[in-house]
């Protein structure tokens, strides 16, 4: 596990450089003093994440864990990667009823999130 080199709060795929933001790539933020949610749009509008390869059960995890911890960090939009080639069950966790936004709602009910249509068949959007 790797923390950032500013403010030393874990690392997730899409870290920059050793920093866990740009603004504290760019020194902007100073120990656990994070941009507020606007500032941090701004700079960064969505993350991306990448599901090709991964069984069901384990992406139905670090799907749910994706999405929180991208509110948490202030994106506003997060894109879901998980093909449509080779089957549809990442897919259709995503958009059923009882899915991905049931299991987000049980954990944090604070978060609300619509789910769209990406740029091509493989990509889901999630907009916070």
């Amino acid at each position: 596990m790797t923390f950032c080199k500013n403010c030393g709060n874990k690392l997730t795929e899409e870290a920059f450089m050793g920093y866990c933001s740009l603004n504290c790539l760019g020194g902007l933020s100073k120990g656990n003093n994070h941009p507020k949610r606007e500032q941090y749009k701004s700079v960064h509008p969505f993350l991306s994440f990448d599901y090709h390869g991964v069984s069901l059960y384990d992406a139905k995890t670090r799907i749910v864990d994706d999405v929180i911890e991208s509110f948490e960090s202030g994106v506003e939009e997060v894109r879901l990667i998980h093909g449509y080639k080779h089957g549809q069950a990442i897919k259709a966790y995503i958009w059923q009823k009882n899915g991905l936004h049931r299991e987000v709602r049980a954990l944090r009910p604070d978060i609300s999130f619509r789910i769209q249509k990406g740029s091509t068949r493989g990509v889901t959007s999630i907009r916070f």
